[in-house]
């Protein structure tokens, strides 16, 4: 009865230790050789970014990773692939360029004739951004009266 019950427990504990060792082999097994920061990646337009930095951590060597970045414009904005190749295996990563920097310029004060048609694009000089910018009024504005007014003028991308 003893013995049964010992070996009964030897079986359970043996079932128990090849259920162990067999989860941890197809967790080492299933796991990705390469792992990102995030999922999708951020670039900003017209910059230059290093593909490797996007990596977390390599199971294996980090320099036999190669990747192919070549689909990845930095000059227009959208969103592109990286891949990575690690031992004949593709592991993709998504980047969208973006341009998150605001426009620079420069403000104009005008002297206007009364009733002239001005463009809010007058007020502004030396605009500087990556990417196409929109110059408006914020507001409606007349310039059919004399003397000072201010004007808000919005560079928009």
């Amino acid at each position: 009865m003893k013995k049964r019950r010992l070996r009964k427990r030897a079986y359970v504990l043996i079932g128990c230790i090849i259920g162990l060792i067999l989860g941890i082999s197809i967790y080492f097994i299933t796991r990705p050789a390469i792992s990102f920061n995030e999922s999708t990646q951020d670039i900003e337009i017209n910059s230059t970014y290093n593909p490797m930095s996007f990596i977390k951590k390599v199971n294996g060597n980090k320099s036999s990773v190669k990747v192919d970045d070549s689909k990845v414009n930095v000059h227009k904005l959208g969103k592109y692939k990286i891949v990575y190749k690690l031992n004949k295996k593709d592991y993709t990563l998504n980047v969208e360029v973006v341009d998150t920097k605001k426009p620079t310029f420069n403000v104009e004060n005008k002297e206007i004739e009364v009733g002239s048609k001005v463009k809010a694009s007058d007020f502004v000089k030396d605009i500087k951004d990556e990417t196409k910018t929109k110059v408006y009024f914020k507001d409606d504005v007349s310039f059919d009266k004399e003397g000072t007014q201010k004007v808000t003028v919005v560079v928009e991308d």
